[in-house]
């Protein structure tokens, strides 16, 4: 119950304060080494604090690049600080956390609703969410993410 009242960032803080064997037995789970783990919780934390103060994800360049999106070859570009790599980086953790998810088609709806809002801005390529990467659900992480 107590974990309930803690905010993300005390985690990613928590996470990181681990002992190496401990921070590896969470991070395997997520079939990642765990500096990988690391770096997403973070880079994660940063964008839930962009949304949770009201500010813009769509046009800006992301700070503290996730490892896990350096590895999405054939996805993300290394180097891309686009709110894409960031989208990209979830649909792998939501593969794993909830195998059947519609994350893809809630992230084309939301861009349909919102016509005025250009994907393309945000490092979204034309036809991306036909991409087999954007496909895969109940794919184990470890086929999504390359070492």
């Amino acid at each position: 119950m107590a974990a309930e009242c803690l905010s993300f960032g005390v985690w990613v803080e928590v996470y990181k304060g681990l002992t190496r064997r401990d921070s590896k037995l969470i991070a395997t789970e997520f079939g990642l080494h765990f500096d990988d783990m690391s770096s997403f919780t973070h880079s994660l934390s940063v964008l839930r604090n962009v949304c949770a103060h009201h500010a813009r994800v769509f046009d800006r360049s992301h700070t503290h690049a996730s490892n896990v999106a350096g590895k999405l070859k054939g996805v993300v570009s290394a180097g891309d600080n686009t709110f894409y790599s960031r989208a990209a980086t979830l649909h792998v953790f939501l593969n794993r956390i909830l195998p059947v998810n519609h994350w893809p088609q809630k992230l084309v709806a939301c861009f349909n609703k919102h016509p005025g809002v250009n994907p393309t801005i945000m490092g979204f390529l034309p036809g991306w969410e036909s991409l087999p990467f954007w496909q895969a659900t109940g794919v184990p992480v470890t086929s999504l993410v390359s070492s």
